[in-house]
């Protein structure tokens, strides 16, 4: 039954294509033979175009009639049904009825210009000795103008001179006034001058006192540094004393019978008591500065 099915299909298939074929064959038939032949052309024409891809009526109108809507008109005239379905290679003639009107049209419009043409050569002609006379008036223009060039010629050279004598009394003047303004630059940069130079003897004069107190601590340092230096020296000489008679202490207790001891102040810490004291104004002597 399935197969009977598809056969079935199959076959109303090929049926349809055929009549569709069928169909688009009568109808170009149909359209072609709509078309007319050269001999049963009854009306006049102006031309006769063998349709191409693109071609349409409403072109051929453009064309021809100046008025793309007259397509109709020949449609009409050439008996085609459907301008949309024209074969390539079909003849279409063009129908020379709006011609002659569009002629006679155009005849009235020649006419028109021809009038207007003959009202214009005659404003021509007039144009024309309106134009002599400006050109004999524009001649002596053109003597006046190159008399007055002559006169000009002299004049500009007296401006010319004119102009260079002001040139050079201008050049004065910017000199003048640029040596005015270098001469105010001037006293400007002197008076600043004065008082950089009154503030600089201010400040002199401070750096003078501060000089003269710094070598006055100087000095006393200096003083300060000789006593302390022969307050060294002492201590140096008192410590090498004492130390040899450390050194004969030592040795006559070596030598001596051990005995009751008793309570003696050991030189070493009159030394240093005598050291930290020295340190003491050492540092006192860096505080002044």
């Amino acid at each position: 039954m399935t197969s009977v099915r598809r056969h079935f299909t199959v076959g109303k298939i090929i049926m349809v294509v055929l009549l569709a074929i069928l169909l688009t064959g009568l109808i170009s038939v149909r359209s072609l033979r709509a078309q007319l032949k050269k001999e049963e052309v009854n009306f006049e024409y102006m031309a006769a175009v063998t349709m191409k891809s693109g071609d349409v009526l409403w072109n051929l109108a453009e064309q021809y009639y100046k008025d793309p809507m007259k397509w109709k008109y020949i449609a009409e005239k050439n008996k085609i049904r459907n301008e949309r379905r024209i074969p390539i290679g079909t003849v279409v003639y063009i129908p020379v009825e709006d011609a002659k009107k569009i002629a006679k049209e155009a005849e009235k419009v020649i006419e028109a210009k021809k009038v207007a043409v003959d009202e214009s050569a005659l404003k021509l002609a007039e144009l024309q000795k309106e134009l002599d006379r400006i050109k004999k008036d524009y001649e002596g223009c053109l003597a006046k103008i190159n008399e007055l060039t002559e006169m000009l010629k002299e004049k500009d050279a007296l401006v010319a001179e004119l102009e260079g004598k002001i040139n050079g009394l201008n050049k004065e003047l910017e000199a003048q006034s640029e040596l005015e303004a270098r001469m105010e630059d001037m006293r400007v940069a002197a008076k600043s001058t004065a008082e950089r130079k009154d503030e600089l003897s201010g400040a002199l004069k401070e750096k003078d006192a501060a000089i003269a107190e710094k070598e006055a601590r100087i000095a006393d340092m200096e003083w300060k540094l000789k006593q302390s230096q022969s307050e060294i020296s002492k201590i140096e000489g008192a410590y090498n004393e004492l130390k040899v008679k450390i050194e004969q202490a030592e040795k006559t207790k070596a030598s001596e019978k051990p005995a009751k001891a008793k309570f003696v102040s050991d030189p070493r810490s009159r030394v240093a008591a005598m050291a930290i004291a020295l340190v003491g104004s050492i540092i006192w002597m860096a505080s002044d500065k």
